[in-house]
């Protein structure tokens, strides 16, 4: 199973996909809860998640703001700012 969580990274959709909420997957029980309430201690506003198990998306899901100023909320198709974690992320 491959899970990538970006809290501050970037996520688009290129595909049409359909949400499929942290909260009611059962594969990951409490970890979005525990992700959420955390945010404010890394200063997090919003993070988007994606799990991939068997070549299916299992997982789909954005939580928080993406853009706090405004109050508009993160979604599937938010994009974020990453800068070079990228390198963090791939390497092996």
């Amino acid at each position: 199973m491959v899970l990538a969580t970006v809290l501050a990274a970037s996520m688009t959709t290129q595909a049409n996909f359909d949400r499929v909420p942290l909260a009611d997957n059962a594969i990951f029980g409490d970890l979005g809860d525990y992700w959420t309430e955390n945010m404010a201690a890394f200063g997090v506003t919003g993070y988007s998640v994606v799990a991939i198990k068997d070549g299916k998306v299992v997982l789909l899901d954005a939580v928080g703001e993406r853009d706090p100023f405004a109050g508009k909320e993160a979604d599937i198709d938010t994009r974020y700012y990453i800068a070079s974690i990228t390198k963090t992320m791939t390497a092996a």
